[in-house]
């Protein structure tokens, strides 16, 4: 069975940046977001938005790193916020771990 890699499209809108995340979001593509972030950071927005529509599955691994990025972005000044549709298994496993909030989860 192949997999696709995880990719990471960035986008510019007004004062926010978008991180769109296609694929995973596992060991690999939580790599893959680290730096997209670290990147954004560099000459921090007023927002990161990591919208999470076409991502296929969030491990563990994935919302830590999550959770990274946004500890990294409120330390440089920026709000980091993820969109995932209700329903969607990112949306639901942040519903059930509690991390929506510290997420600034918003539906899509």
């Amino acid at each position: 069975m192949d997999f696709a890699p995880t990719s990471i499209r960035a986008d510019t809108r007004g004062d926010e940046r978008w991180l769109e995340v296609h694929g995973d979001l596992d060991i690999d593509g939580a790599a893959a977001l680290r730096s997209a972030v670290e990147e954004c950071l560099g000459d921090p927005p007023e927002a990161v938005i990591v919208d999470l529509t076409d991502c296929d599955f969030v491990d563990s691994l994935g919302l830590s790193e999550l959770l990274r990025c946004g500890r990294d972005a409120h330390l440089a000044g920026a709000a980091l916020r993820v969109l995932a549709p209700h329903g969607h298994q990112a949306r639901v496993l942040m519903d059930l771990s509690g991390t929506a909030g510290a997420l600034q989860v918003i539906p899509a």
